[in-house]
Formats: C-alpha cells, structure tokens, sequence
C-alpha cells in the first residue's frame, strides 16, 4: 500500500506540531464546560427527565464542531502542496493522485476523530444518566462519524479547486453548510407545504444532520428514514472524494 508512505510523511509532520496534542485538551476542556452549563440549564443536577434534551443539543454541537474542524484540516491540504510547489514532487514518485488522496485522508481523519475521541466521555455522561437507550448513543456516533466523512471531502474538493488557503477554507465552508442546512431547510419548507409534503423526508436524508437529529428514531419531517440518510450521505462523501481524485489528475 503506497498511500501509506504520504499518511506516514502526514502524520510525522503532525507529530512535531504543538496544536496536534493541544486540540486535544483544549477540545475535553470546551465541552466539558459545555455539558456542565447544560446540566446548569436544563436542570440536570437534580431532574434526570432532562437528559435526553441534553444529549439532543450537546449532540448537535459536537456535529457542528466535528463539521468545522474536519473541513479546516482538510482545506489545505493539496492546495499547500500547489503553493509550496511539492505537488509535482509527489508525481515524480510512482504514486498516483488516487493514493496521495487516500495517504492524506489517512492522516487528516485521524488528526480530526482524535477531537472526536476527546469529547465521547462527555457524550455518554447524559446515556449514565437514563432516559436514552444506547442504541439512539450508538447512531449518534454513527452520524458523528458519518458527518466527518463529509466535511472531509468537502475539504479535500475545495483545497484541489483552490490554490489560495483562506479562499479554500471558505468554499468548503460554504459546501458544508449548503449541503447541511440547506437540505434541511428545503425540508422544512416543503413539509409546510402540502402538495410538496412527500419531498421533505428525501430532501432532509440528503444533509448530514439528519443523521444525528433522527438518530432517536422518532419521526421528524415524515418518517425516519436513518440508515437510509446515513447511506447516501456516505455516498455523497465517497462521490466527492473521488471527483477530487480526477480533478487533481488533471492539475
């Protein structure tokens, strides 16, 4: 496997950097002040009814946090290279853009699901509390990890088609949140219309939060349609990575 010749380069230079171990720390330390002010909120020292509405939002606030960190690790990634002038280096080797893509996943999600690792801790406190069975826990962190599969496609799409890193950044921002809300809020809109009803439930499988705000079970805009989302927003990453692919062939 060549690929692991770039994760390897990838990740030693991850080694020597300070925020690879302080993300880490500084990660645990924001969302454990985050549960506690939740707890504080939602009068959870005292009413144990209120975990599941805890789980619910600290859920959706580490997807959004798992979304923004994973396309800022990713959204540089070729489009340094391209500066820098070490892309057609890589070429010179017998590597193909196939296997430089698939060594810098290797690392960009390892560095990303590490802020992930960081935070489940905090996750499961509310599932100890009662009130959630632990399948819904283990859907979230299927969402949660289906969801950094997205973000870092969205990156790596938006770091092959930019050179510049802060124009870069912003395309996969903008990828993000217009495949993640407005999917969802073209849901919305056409579950409160009612000739268009019908489109709701496979407008909101198409965005990656409807994985974690389904992941009870419940229904929410037509029927739950979990797995069936979780399945096509991976396609939709794999699809984007592999776009990346041919177009840094062709760079």
């Amino acid at each position: 496997m060549r690929f692991l010749s770039v994760a390897d380069r990838e990740l030693r230079s991850a080694a020597r950097q300070k925020a690879t171990y302080r993300t880490r720390w500084i990660t645990a330390a924001l969302f454990f002040g985050l549960l506690v002010w939740l707890l504080w909120a939602f009068n959870g020292f005292t009413n144990q009814r209120a975990a599941p509405q805890i789980f619910e939002v600290f859920s959706v606030l580490t997807f959004l946090y798992c979304l923004f960190l994973a396309a800022a690790r990713t959204a540089d990634c070729i489009s340094s290279e391209r500066r820098e002038g070490t892309l057609g280096l890589l070429f010179l080797t017998n590597l193909n853009s196939a296997e430089i893509i698939a060594g810098k996943l290797c690392s960009s999600a390892l560095a990303s699901v590490y802020g992930l690792m960081a935070i489940f801790p905090m996750l499961a406190l509310p599932l100890l509390m009662g009130g959630i069975p632990f399948a819904h826990f283990a859907r979230v962190v299927v969402g949660l990890l289906n969801g950094i599969l997205f973000a870092l496609a969205a990156g790596f799409l938006a770091s092959v088609l930019c050179k510049r890193q802060f124009i870069a950044i912003g395309l996969a921002m903008g990828l993000m949140i217009g495949v993640g809300g407005g999917f969802m809020l073209a849901a919305a809109a056409a579950d409160s219309y009612g000739p268009t009803r019908s489109l709701a439930p496979g407008l909101a499988g198409l965005s990656p939060l409807y994985c974690v705000v389904a992941a009870a079970g419940a229904r929410f805009l037509g029927p739950n349609r979990y797995w069936q989302s979780a399945a096509v927003v991976a396609g939709i990453s794999l699809g984007c990575l592999g776009l990346t692919v041919l177009l840094l062939a062709r760079t």
